[in-house]
């Protein structure tokens, strides 16, 4: 075919018909199920004050040491 393409003075191929695939959207499924996003949480976050008087009471429950809670404290006054 390319031969006689060539002899002709067409270029080779130029006389077949290129088929274009036809898409449809069950090819673009994905093959396995992807979860959906995590719930957001809209709930508003504690204060630094909130989340310190609750170490607090865990003090005073005798849950937390006292360098249990100056170590937690320090590290929520330090975030952002």
């Amino acid at each position: 075919l390319a031969y006689r393409s060539y002899k002709s003075g067409t270029p080779a191929g130029s006389d077949l018909a290129i088929a274009k695939p036809q898409l449809n959207q069950q090819q673009f499924e994905p093959a396995i199920a992807v979860p959906p996003p995590p719930p957001v949480n809209n709930a508003p976050s504690p204060s630094k004050a909130q989340e310190i008087a609750e170490l607090h009471k865990l003090v005073e429950q005798g849950a937390l040491t006292q360098r249990e809670f100056d170590e937690e404290k320090q590290k929520i006054l330090k975030r952002e």
